[in-house]
């Protein structure tokens, strides 16, 4: 009897492991989404299984495997998203990887240091996509984003880096997000995005002149004085903006303009 009552018990418990076994692979596969590819030009400091795919700073995946596409020389990342993202991978959504970074204007992603990099992510809404192509340098950050953006073409971008800051009067009103060149191959390109809140300091007859590394006092049409000396400037780079006429009608998002280069910008001031 007492064999019995024995065999019983360890018959319980066995059939309690299976259905606990059981219970949890099938919530396991239940929450288990799509698998999906991201092909990037660089995948240092991705590691499988390590990994995670990041939105808003919830785990929304894990990087599952790292390989090299031998026909387009890119490193693809194989990636398991969680089943309630699904709807979040359509047509435009963007991944990039996210690494520490450490400039004069400012350090961000520092507990990368610690946690590792991770894979950002931008959702679009739509049909659930299996491959994506991951973005070389990270978005512009979405403060920007709902600013104004300005495109500054000229002969000289010298001193001017991505993170530059954008001067009104000595304020600070918007930096530089991007940097490139015209289509024509001829001048730079500089992609500048002014803050929400100073938008309307741009108008249609507003300029924009590269001041990097020297002090200038502006007299143009009215003129002001604009103090460049600092050492973050000296360093980093900055343009200065000037509006003459505030009457003028407002700058819309993608207003072009010339960019004064810094020598132009010397004569302009008389120095040398």
């Amino acid at each position: 009897m007492r064999r019995l009552l024995l065999t019983l018990i360890i018959w319980i418990l066995c059939f309690t492991a299976i259905v606990a076994g059981v219970v949890l692979t099938y919530n396991w596969y239940r929450n288990l989404g799509p698998e999906i590819s991201i092909s990037f030009l660089d995948a240092s400091g991705i590691v499988p299984r390590q990994t995670p795919v990041s939105y808003r700073g919830v785990y929304v995946g894990w990087v599952q495997h790292v390989r090299l596409d031998q026909k387009t020389g890119r490193a693809q990342v194989i990636a398991r998203m969680h089943r309630d993202v699904e709807d979040l991978l359509g047509q435009g959504t963007e991944f990039w990887v996210v690494k520490p970074e450490f400039s004069l204007e400012h350090s961000s992603n520092l507990g990368t240091i610690a946690s590792g990099d991770y894979i950002g992510m931008r959702p679009q809404k739509g049909k659930a996509l299996s491959n994506f192509t991951g973005l070389d340098t990270p978005p512009v950050r979405s403060e920007l984003a709902e600013g104004l953006q300005v495109l500054l073409h000229g002969p000289d971008g010298g001193g001017v880096n991505i993170g530059s800051p954008i001067l009104y009067k000595g304020l600070q009103i918007g930096e530089v997000g991007e940097l490139g060149v015209t289509q024509n191959k001829h001048n730079v390109l500089v992609t500048g995005y002014i803050y929400k809140k100073y938008a309307d300091l741009v108008r249609t007859s507003s300029f924009f002149g590269n001041v990097s590394g020297f002090h200038a006092s502006i007299h143009i049409l009215g003129g002001s004085e604009v103090g460049m000396d600092s050492l973050k400037t000296l360093l980093s780079g900055g343009i200065v903006m000037e509006t003459n006429n505030l009457d003028a009608p407002q700058a819309q998002s993608g207003a072009e303009y010339e960019l004064i280069p810094p020598e132009a910008m010397q004569r302009l001031t008389g120095e040398s």
